[in-house]
């Protein structure tokens, strides 16, 4: 996967799903355009569907991403931030991404819930379940959101 930073520090990737539920170091991502003044390192970080956050740094223009991310199917808010040392220097607008369901993955958390009237659908390719966050709708929603707001870039 490949992500870039414009000069306005406009994130953008070439696609919309971050990852399958469930994968460990499954995915990289590629970035470029990571050339802020002063900026020592950047980071990556996630807002997750069950609203708690998770950070990653970025080296030589590279991420694994790692189970946390990718623990539910759902949406994923993902941001760049560029720092030096623990100041935080900018910070790109946040871009929304999914996170799609998987044939019978239990999640490895404690405690983890019972799934509960799990439905999938093949649509032009793309899977998309309605177990978690993601449904369809919220698929068909956050894929014309993101063309409308790609469309205005």
């Amino acid at each position: 996967m490949k992500m870039t930073l414009d000069s306005e520090y406009c994130l953008k990737a070439d696609t919309r799903v971050l990852g399958a539920a469930g994968e460990i170091n499954g995915r990289e991502i590629t970035f470029h355009g990571l050339e802020v003044a002063g900026a020592a390192s950047y980071k990556i970080k996630f807002g997750l569907p069950d609203s708690t956050s998770f950070e990653g740094e970025i080296t030589d223009g590279r991420y694994t991403i790692p189970a946390t991310p990718v623990l539910r199917a759902g949406k994923v808010q993902v941001q760049i931030i560029a720092a030096n040392g623990i100041v935080m220097i900018r910070k790109s607008q946040i871009l929304t991404m999914i996170v799609v369901d998987s044939i019978d993955y239990e999640p490895h958390e404690s405690g983890a819930g019972e799934r509960v009237g799990t439905s999938t659908a093949l649509t032009e390719g793309i899977t998309i379940s309605n177990t978690g966050v993601a449904t369809y709708h919220q698929f068909l929603a956050l894929t014309n959101d993101n063309e409308a707001e790609q469309e205005e870039m």
